[in-house]
């Protein structure tokens, strides 16, 4: 996420540099109005109705595999070959649960597979 925001943080830093910036890259999902934050990005709906949101973007998840790997464990089929296969998923840090993946043709979701976890990711950062 920093990768993406240091040049928009340059630049606004550039045009307002009478504004302070705190900047806190976080998976914690922050109590917007009650820890004093002014802004935040999240991914998802907003849950808080006392807070205004607005669309920044869209963003699509991709399986992706080395060719090494997939050579020596095999290409998968179809969702469910997945759960046979060494993945590398994202914990969420405040419940601990591992995502499960999306399976789509296009935009269209068809499902959501659960894998094995050979590697759980707890954060961003």
């Amino acid at each position: 996420m920093g990768s993406l925001l240091n040049p928009v943080l340059a630049e606004f830093i550039r045009q307002y540099p009478q504004i302070e910036l705190e900047v806190d890259f976080s998976d914690r999902r922050v109590e917007v109005i009650e820890e004093g934050f002014d802004a935040v990005i999240r991914v998802g709906e907003t849950e808080d109705s006392r807070l205004m949101s607005r669309q920044l973007g869209t963003f699509h998840l991709q399986l992706v595999a080395a060719p090494g790997y997939l050579r020596q464990a095999g290409i998968p089929q179809q969702p469910a070959d997945l759960r046979q296969h060494a993945c590398l998923l994202y914990k969420f840090p405040t419940t601990g649960k591992v995502e499960s993946w999306p399976v789509a043709d296009w935009d269209k979701i068809l499902g959501r597979v659960c894998v094995a976890a050979w590697c759980a990711i707890p954060s961003i950062r």
